[in-house]
C-alpha cells in the first residue's frame, strides 16, 4: 500500500466486500464508502469515481482525505453555531439592559413606548397605524407615551404599579384593556370618548378596587364671634351669664357618597362584553345593570353582598361570584354600635337584621339570567333556604356551589329540578350534604346529562344505579333486594361496603341455582299478575337481571331479559361483575 497507516480500521473490510479483481470501479466505490458512512456525493469521491479504478492504497488515501474534509466541516459548523449563539446572547443582554432602563424611569415615555407597540394595521380612521401596546411587569406608574398612539385598540399594562388609567382617555378606539395586578382603586377612571366607548374586554383583576372610596365629612365650622364672647363672659362672671348647653364637637363622619358610574366606573362603557374584577374589594355590583351586552363577569374573591344589578342581563353567559358574601346575613345591631370608642371617635357599622330573608333576596336575580351557561357560587355561605330555583335556566351547563352551608338534599334536588342541560356540578365541601349517603345517585337521577359531579367523572354504571335507587320502580326493586339479599357484605366481597346496599348471603358457586330460582319465581309472578297480552320476546316484570344486578355493589344494570335467554350468559355477566 502507498500509505502504511490505515485511515480507518474498517477500510480493508469495506474494500474487500465490494472489490472486483482487486480494484473498486465507479459502481463499487460508492458502496464501499457507504460502509464507512462517508458521503459518496462529495467532490473528492466524485472525482475518484470518474478516474481509474482504485486499489487498496488509493481507497485508503481517499478515505483519509474525506475524513479530514469532514473534520474541517464540523469545525466550521461549530464555529458558526458559536457565533450565532453569541449573537443571540448579546441581543438578549441588550434587550434586558433596555428593559432595565425603562423600568428605572417608571413612566412609559415616548422614547420607551416605541419598543412596546406592535400590530401594524388599518386604524378606525382608515390610516396605517400601530394598534397594540404590550408593557406588562415594568413597574410603571405613568403612561405618558400613549398620547402619541391614539389609534391603539389593545393595551396590556398588567403587573405594574399604576394607580390611575387616566391616560386611556387619549385612546378613542380602545377595545381591549388588561390592567390586572396594579394598584387601581377607582378602576376605569377616565372619561369615554365623545362618540361613546368602544371597550369590549376589561381585565381589572387583583387590584384594590372599591365601590366608593371612604371620604370623611369635615367637622362643622367654629362657632361665631358672639358665641365666643358669651363663653368669655361666663368664665369671668358666671353669676351674670346663664350656663349654655355644652357643645360637643362631633368627630369626622365616614359617609358613602352616591356612585353615579357604578363599580369601577363601568357604566361609562355600556358595550363591555367581558369584565373581570376578581381579587378586589368590591361590595356591590351597582352600575353593571347598564352593560346589556355583558357575556362574561368574573368577581371571584371580593366581599360582594349585593349583586342585584345583574338582574335581567339577557346576554350574560358566564358568571363567577365565588368567595363572596352573598349567602351570609349580617349580624344585628348591638347596643354598643355607634358609641364612641376609646379614642373618642364614633364607629359606624352597617347592620342588616333581615337574616335569611335578606340573604335569599341577594340571590333572587339568578333565575332572571336566561342565557347563563356557567355559574360559580362557591364559598358564599349559601344555605339550602337561600339557593334559588335554577330549573328555568335551560342553558346552564356548569354549576359550582361547593364549600357552602347546604344541608338539605331534597331542597337541593328541588332547586336543580328542570335544569336538564347541566353537565358539571360541584357540591363538595357542604357538611350537611356529605352525610347523605346516596346524594350522588339522587343527583344523577335528577340530572341525567351530568358527566362530572364533585370533581369526578360520572360512569354509566352510576347512572343505571341512580335509576335503580331513585327511579319510578325503585321501591319494588328495594323490596326484591330485602326479600332475597342481606344487608351485610359477604366474605368474598369484604370491600363492597355501600350504605343502603344488600348483598347475597350465598357463596359464589351457588349463584347459578339462585339465578334459576329467581327467573322461575318472577316468570310465575308475572303470569299471575299480568294476564293481559304482552310482547312475546320480552318480560314486562322486574326480571331476574334486576335482582342479580342488586347482588353486587358494582352491578346496577337494569335489563329486560327474553324468556329464552341463555342461563350461561346470565351467569357469565354476573361473574364478571362480581370480579370487578
Amino acid at each position: 500500500m502507498a500509505t502504511k497507516r490505515l485511515a480507518h480500521a474498517s477500510v480493508p473490510s469495506a474494500f474487500l466486500t465490494h472489490e472486483q479483481q482487486g480494484v473498486l470501479d465507479a459502481i463499487a466505490l460508492p458502496k464501499a464508502l457507504a460502509v464507512l458512512n462517508l458521503p459518496h456525493g462529495h467532490a473528492l469521491a466524485t472525482a475518484a469515481a470518474v478516474g481509474p479504478p482504485l486499489d487498496m492504497g488509493g481507497f485508503n488515501e481517499l478515505v483519509a482525505t474525506l475524513l479530514v474534509a469532514r473534520q474541517q466541516e464540523n469545525l466550521a459548523a461549530t464555529a458558526l453555531q458559536a457565533a450565532h449563539r453569541g449573537k443571540s446572547e448579546r441581543a438578549l443582554a441588550k434587550q434586558r439592559k433596555r428593559k432595565k432602563k425603562s423600568r428605572s424611569s417608571g413612566d412609559l415615555e415616548p422614547g420607551v413606548i416605541v419598543d412596546h407597540v406592535s400590530g401594524l394595521g388599518i386604524s378606525a380612521s382608515g390610516s396605517l397605524a400601530l394598534l397594540e401596546l404590550r408593557a406588562p411587569s415594568m413597574q410603571l406608574h405613568a403612561l405618558s407615551g400613549v398620547f402619541n398612539y391614539p389609534a391603539l385598540t389593545s393595551v396590556d399594562v398588567s403587573g405594574n404599579a399604576l394607580r390611575t388609567l387616566g391616560a386611556m382617555a387619549a385612546l378613542p378606539y380602545l377595545s381591549s384593556l388588561s390592567a390586572a395586578s396594579n394598584m387601581l382603586r377607582d378602576g376605569l377612571d377616565f372619561d369615554p370618548p365623545y362618540g361613546g366607548s368602544c371597550l369590549r374586554y376589561v381585565d381589572l383583576r387583583d387590584n384594590v378596587i372599591v365601590n366608593n372610596p371612604s371620604r370623611r365629612r369635615p367637622p362643622p365650622p367654629p362657632p361665631p364671634a358672639a358665641a365666643l364672647l358669651q363663653t368669655a363672659c361666663r368664665a369671668e362672671h358666671p353669676e351674670l351669664v346663664p350656663p349654655a348647653a355644652e357643645v360637643v364637637e362631633p368627630a369626622a363622619e365616614v359617609v358613602e357618597e352616591p356612585e353615579p358610574w357604578g363599580v369601577a366606573r363601568v357604566a361609562n362603557h355600556p358595550q363591555l362584553q367581558t369584565l373581570l374584577l376578581d381579587g378586589n374589594r368590591v361590595t356591590s355590583l351597582g352600575g353593571v345593570e347598564t352593560l346589556k351586552s355583558l357575556q362574561t363577569l368574573g368577581a371571584h374573591g371580593n366581599a360582594i353582598r349585593d349583586a342585584s344589578a345583574l338582574r335581567g342581563l339577557a346576554s350574560l353567559r358566564t358568571l363567577d361570584l365565588g368567595r363572596n358574601k352573598l349567602g351570609l346575613a349580617r349580624r344585628a345591631a348591638s347596643p354598643s354600635d355607634g358609641q364612641p370608642t376609646g379614642g373618642g371617635r364614633a364607629t359606624s357599622v352597617a347592620v342588616d337584621d333581615g337574616g335569611a330573608a335578606a340573604a335569599a333576596e341577594r340571590l333572587s336575580f339568578v333565575p332572571s339570567l336566561g342565557a347563563l351557561q356557567s355559574l360559580c357560587l362557591s364559598h358564599n355561605g349559601v344555605t339550602s333556604a337561600v339557593l334559588p330555583f335554577l330549573g328555568g335556566l335551560k342553558g346552564l351547563a356548569s354549576l359550582d356551589v361547593a364549600h357552602n352551608a347546604l344541608d338539605d338534599a331534597p331542597g337541593l334536588c328541588a332547586a336543580l329540578g328542570g335544569a336538564d342541560g347541566l353537565r358539571s356540578l360541584d357540591t363538595s365541601g357542604n357538611g350537611g350534604l356529605d352525610a347523605v349517603a346516596d346524594l350522588r345517585l339522587r343527583l344523577l337521577h335528577e340530572l341525567p346529562l351530568l358527566v362530572a359531579l364533585d370533581g369526578g367523572a360520572v360512569s354509566a354504571i352510576e347512572k343505571v344505579a341512580a335509576h335503580n335507587f331513585h327511579g319510578a320502580d325503585s321501591r319494588r326493586l328495594e323490596a326484591i333486594r330485602r326479600r332475597h339479599l342481606n344487608a351485610q357484605p359477604p366474605s368474598f366481597s369484604g370491600t363492597a361496603d355501600f350504605p343502603g346496599m344488600f348483598y347475597p348471603g350465598l357463596s359464589l358457586p351457588e349463584m347459578p341455582a339462585l339465578l334459576t330460582a329467581y327467573k322461575a319465581q318472577y316468570t310465575a309472578a308475572s303470569s299471575a299478575a299480568s294476564p293481559r297480552s304482552r310482547r312475546s320476546d320480552v318480560d314486562e316484570t322486574p326480571l331476574l337481571w334486576v335482582a342479580a344486578a342488586a347482588a353486587s355493589r358494582h352491578v346496577w344494570h337494569v335489563r329486560r331479559l327474553a324468556r329464552d335467554d341463555d342461563q350461561r350468559e346470565i351467569w357469565r355477566l354476573c361473574w364478571c361483575n362480581f370480579r370487578r
